[in-house]
């Protein structure tokens, strides 16, 4: 699947921690994609495409920023 042929999404945004910082306080689905890359083959079919992740329990700007936290172990 071709990441630039989804309507349903207006806008794609570079990721980075502006942009986490800037996500909407709103529970939801999020999409990341490889810029500039032409699909890629997967299991089935080719996609630029690499995560579709949800927010469900906390607001998809929490869940974005994350991907900035360094985890403790």
């Amino acid at each position: 699947m071709d990441s630039t042929k989804l309507v349903m999404f207006s806008d794609w945004h570079l990721f980075n921690k502006l942009t986490a910082q800037n996500a909407p306080l709103k529970l939801g689905v999020y999409v990341m994609r490889m810029s500039g890359v032409k699909c890629f083959g997967r299991l089935r079919g080719k996609s630029d495409i690499i995560y579709i992740g949800r927010a469900d329990k906390r607001s998809i700007k929490k869940r974005l920023l994350d991907y900035f936290t360094e985890k403790k172990i």
